[in-house]
């Protein structure tokens, strides 16, 4: 997912650079006008001719490629994406479980799950219907597939800190609204809307290893928002803060994977409450 073509360039001249070079160290030969030889032009009347070793050409491409094979893992990411996209976001049991375990073990097990967490996201959901019913609003969450999906838009922003290191990012931005659609089988549709921002947690800071570029080919992301349902234009409801846990892949190409929400329960594990996918608006 790239906000512009000519990012593509942007992105993969390092591995053209190594390639050239590697053509170089290989074949030393082939890419001058003969073997050992290296003719320097300087003016039609002036040249000089230096008789430099097959080993000392081959050492300076080894160099080369080693500095241009660095870049992917050290350089800043953050222009790649696009700073809007459009989020689908659906509720059911089945699609959210789909989604975790299309994820690494790496990765599930950052998200620290608790083992009941079906039951448990389906007491979250009771609690806002709940709410949602005293409130006079007959907008009712239901983990059936196709029953209950939201729609909206993300603005999400990153900065890379001026840090040695291999990947390190402070989320600048990220803000959202959805329209939240509920139908059951025979019934009237309902909405719902809801705004989400983020709040100043320690999960803003996004950090990045060699390991990560190079083998993982990206990052697991989980920041904090909080999410208020507007029940009226003067009346919200606040319940937990959502934890968005994204996979960014940032090397050999770049893609936003689903997102899994999260809520954290009173014993520190959290619980998987949806998920989402994002497009270009």
């Amino acid at each position: 997912m790239m906000s512009r073509w000519p990012d593509l360039l942007s992105l993969y001249w390092p591995v053209l650079a190594v390639f050239v070079c590697c053509v170089l160290l290989l074949f030393p030969q082939t890419v001058f006008e003969k073997a050992g030889l290296v003719r320097i032009s300087f003016l039609d009347w002036i040249s000089i001719e230096h008789d430099f070793h097959r080993g000392i050409i081959r050492l300076l491409a080894f160099v080369l490629v080693l500095a241009f094979g660095s870049v992917p893992a050290f350089r800043d990411y953050s222009h790649f994406f696009p700073d809007l996209m459009k989020v689908n976001v659906f509720f059911d049991d089945s699609g959210t479980e789909q989604a975790i375990e299309g994820m690494s073990s790496i990765d599930v097990a950052k998200l620290n799950l608790a083992p009941d967490w079906k039951q448990r996201k389906k007491e979250y959901f009771d609690k806002i219907n709940r709410e949602l019913q005293a409130s006079g609003i007959e907008f009712k969450f239901v983990d059936a597939p196709g029953q209950t999906s939201a729609v909206g838009e993300l603005r999400f922003r990153t900065q890379a800190i001026d840090k040695w290191g291999a990947q390190l990012y402070r989320i600048i931005e990220a803000s959202g609204s959805l329209t939240h659609v509920s139908q059951s089988p025979g019934a009237e549709e309902h909405r719902i809307f809801s705004e989400f921002a983020l709040t100043d947690s320690d999960s803003n800071l996004i950090r990045g290893t060699v390991h990560d570029v190079y083998w993982r080919h990206g990052i697991l992301i989980m920041p904090r928002f909080k999410q208020l349902y507007r029940v009226s234009p003067s009346r919200e409801i606040y319940h937990h803060s959502l934890i968005a846990a994204t996979r960014v892949d940032v090397f050999p190409y770049i893609n936003i994977s689903k997102t899994v929400y999260l809520v954290s329960s009173q014993d520190g594990r959290n619980i998987p409450v949806g998920y989402g996918y994002y497009s270009l608006p």
